[in-house]
């Protein structure tokens, strides 16, 4: 944020380009990334229940302030809406030796993800003549964040586990069935407040004077894929 105002105090005033616009990210979690920390439905002795997939959908609004109208320096300032798409389902945590039956049974409360807002530093390298009506550019950036978590994930341990709620309900009964029988063992322990990263490589299309979309991927703490639309003045 120093930074950007330092150079917008040193930029002239005609050279700016806003643009303000929508985004939707698509985020996941790579379940090859996953397979290092919990077994899965095909691993030899797994309980029969699909261990489930965590994606990361994102709407948001930006603002970028271009330094230039034909490339360059430009700042991102954005707001977002995260959530995080987990379906119920069986977490069986890898140990040595396994232990199928020790695994966590985890509900989402239905308001899960976060809110969050940041800024990100791009840099555009035009890819054909910027005095067409339509030209296109290669755009380089990085950017921090904060997030606020909203919701919460709930669980359900097997039977034989020392902390219960209820520890006479479905006694040495795996957490599956203590799901669908017991009340719930709590709720885990995600911080409240995180911190975001922002890697983007993409490209940018400029549509006569005042439209741009872009399309991009990169790391927003998760692996993702995007697309904007903004008007530009």
């Amino acid at each position: 944020m120093v930074l950007a105002m330092l150079v917008v105090g040193a930029a002239p005033a005609h050279a700016f380009d806003h643009t303000v616009g929508l985004r939707y990210r698509h985020g996941w979690v790579p379940r090859g990334l996953i397979d290092n920390w919990f077994f899965d439905i095909d691993d030899a002795g797994a309980l029969p229940y699909q261990r489930p997939g965590i994606r990361v959908p994102m709407f948001g609004l930006e603002y970028t302030l271009a330094l230039r109208e034909d490339g360059g320096t430009a700042f991102v300032f954005w707001v977002e809406r995260v959530g995080l798409k987990i379906d119920d389902g069986y977490w069986d945590d890898r140990e040595e030796p396994p232990d199928h039956l020790d695994g966590t049974w985890v509900a989402t409360d239905g308001g899960l993800g976060a809110w969050t807002i940041g800024a990100n530093h791009l840099s555009e390298l035009p890819l054909s003549p910027t005095t067409a009506p339509v030209w296109a550019s290669v755009v380089l950036g990085f950017g921090v964040g904060a997030a606020v978590r909203t919701g919460d994930l709930i669980f359900w341990h097997s039977g034989d586990h020392p902390e219960l709620i209820d520890p006479s309900c479905q006694i040495s009964m795996p957490a599956p069935q203590r799901y669908s029988e017991c009340p719930s063992d709590g709720t885990l322990p995600v911080p409240s407040a995180l911190p975001i990263l922002d890697l983007t490589l993409g490209t940018r299309v400029h549509l006569s004077e005042h439209a741009t979309i872009r399309l991009e991927g990169g790391i927003h703490n998760v692996l993702y894929l995007g697309l904007s639309a903004g008007g530009s003045f």
